[in-house]
């Protein structure tokens, strides 16, 4: 059939390995890693480098030139103080006589000095005075050269760490979005492909990858559209021949059937009783029948099928006694009691020729499954909405039940399937078909087909519903 060797992948080793290009993307995040923390660390050395930054232990320098200043002078002036520092001036008996230090920061010295006296040791200096002592803490830090930059600003550290954070963030977004768009423009041509043949359409050149990986996958897939198409090809050719088939055979049906016409019309001219004109009119409407049957297959066969069913208004009782006539020999000859229950003769909306072959085959493998002197209950139900009042569809419901064997449970599952044979006692001569173009009639005009038992009769059940248009006028 042409169809290509399964296994049989065209070579594809196009673009780069998958671990390659991860580890060339950890490489280079790595690298721009490490670049965005080592600029704010730059930028802090040429900030101490050109004086506008002081060094972290530039305010304890300040303190310590200070308080060696003040060794040598008696008077204490906290407007000498340098402004990253603060003051605690204390008596002999290490009472606080003044300060501008915080109480959270005088407290701990304080602990700290009654605890190892001079001796005591943390970033502040204890000068001796001549009536007592001055405490000078200092801050440890780089901060700004101008101690308005001090005030305004977050410290130098501060903004360090903002600025590494900030980087390290701005590298992972962006290398997440770059693998990201490389990884999308790789896989593009497989999704396309997907798509291509989601969509019915296997008339594609499948592209390649820059992910070789990714390439090796469009490479099984090219195989597979082309042995799907391979494989469609056959199946129409297939469906195209047995068509043909079935209408060579329809058209040979018709050399019997127009033998049969010609000998009905030869016996009409012989002298006939009552009974036997009416069995070779009804012979003659059969025969009639079996020959538009037989020109539709042959249509259906030879061209494409038509949008939807013909619809058209026709009177319900006229439909439902061409289907009773189609069955009347069979019904007369195995004596079987055939009731149909009362209904409202209306004109309804329908593809009759649809309805009426739905409706007839499920008759008559109601007859054909029935004992002699059984019984078969037709039913009729018709629900057709006022159109002035809505505009929902009406519904035409066809109930037949019979005193037959009845419906396995295979056969309640299984029966409108199309060649189903089921239990041949009950399969008879129509191999599944009967049931099959109900439902396919059924659902074409907007309708379905159920089975089931009946529960008065003791046979088969099925139910046909049809949609309706409603009343005409």
């Amino acid at each position: 059939m042409g169809v290509k060797n399964p296994g049989a992948v065209p070579q594809r080793g196009h673009g780069r390995k998958l671990n390659t290009i991860l580890g060339w993307f950890l490489v280079m995040f790595t690298a721009a890693e490490a670049l965005g923390l080592g600029l704010p660390i730059l930028g802090l050395a040429v900030g101490v480098n050109t004086g506008l930054i002081l060094p972290a232990n530039s305010c304890e320098e300040s303190v310590g030139e200070y308080a060696m200043t003040l060794m040598g002078d008696t008077t204490f002036r906290p407007s000498d103080l340098p402004s990253c520092s603060a003051y605690m001036v204390l008596d002999s008996r290490l009472k606080v006589q003044s300060s501008n230090m915080d109480a959270r920061t005088r407290s701990r010295i304080l602990d700290l000095i009654s605890a190892s006296g001079m001796k005591a040791a943390g970033s502040f200096v204890m000068i001796p005075q001549e009536k007592g002592y001055v405490v000078i803490s200092y801050q440890m830090g780089a901060r700004y050269a101008e101690d308005g930059l001090n005030r305004a600003l977050p410290s130098p550290e501060t903004v360090l760490n903002g600025c590494m954070a900030v980087n390290v963030i701005l590298v992972a977004v962006v290398g997440i979005l770059l693998l990201g768009r490389y990884l999308r423009r790789g896989v593009a041509p497989l999704s396309r492909a997907v798509d291509y043949i989601g969509a019915g359409n296997l008339d594609f050149a499948v592209g390649s990858s820059t992910v070789r990986e990714f390439d090796q996958v469009l490479g099984s897939v090219d195989v597979m559209k082309t042995n799907l198409r391979s494989s469609l090809e056959s199946e129409w050719r297939t469906q195209e021949e047995s068509r043909q088939r079935t209408a060579a055979l329809a058209h040979d049906l018709k050399t019997p059937l127009t033998g049969i016409a010609g000998w009905a019309d030869l016996l009409g001219e012989t002298d006939l009783d009552v009974d036997q004109a009416e069995y070779l009119n009804r012979l003659a409407s059969e025969e009639k029948r079996m020959e538009e049957l037989t020109s539709a297959l042959i249509q259906s066969s030879l061209s494409t099928p038509e949008a939807g069913p013909e619809r058209r208004y026709c009177d319900l009782s006229v439909l439902v006694n061409a289907v009773i006539d189609m069955v009347r020999g069979q019904v007369l000859d195995k004596s079987i009691d055939l009731e149909v229950g009362e209904f409202t003769a209306d004109e309804v909306n329908l593809d009759a020729d649809l309805t009426v072959q739905a409706l007839g085959n499920v008759l008559v493998n109601a007859v054909e499954h029935t004992p002699d002197q059984g019984r078969i209950r037709i039913g009729v139900e018709l629900d057709v909405p006022d159109r002035q009042m809505t505009k929902q569809p009406g519904r035409l419901v066809f109930t037949v039940e019979d005193s037959g064997p009845g419906f396995t449970r295979q056969d309640l599952e299984r029966a409108t399937e199309q060649s189903y044979m089921g239990d041949p006692s009950r399969s008879g001569h129509h191999f599944g078909l009967g049931l099959s173009v109900a439902k396919r009639d059924a659902r074409e005009q907007g309708g379905d087909i159920s089975l089931g038992s009946s529960a008065d009769l003791g046979g088969a059940k099925v139910v046909l519903t049809f949609r309706t248009e409603g009343r005409r006028g």
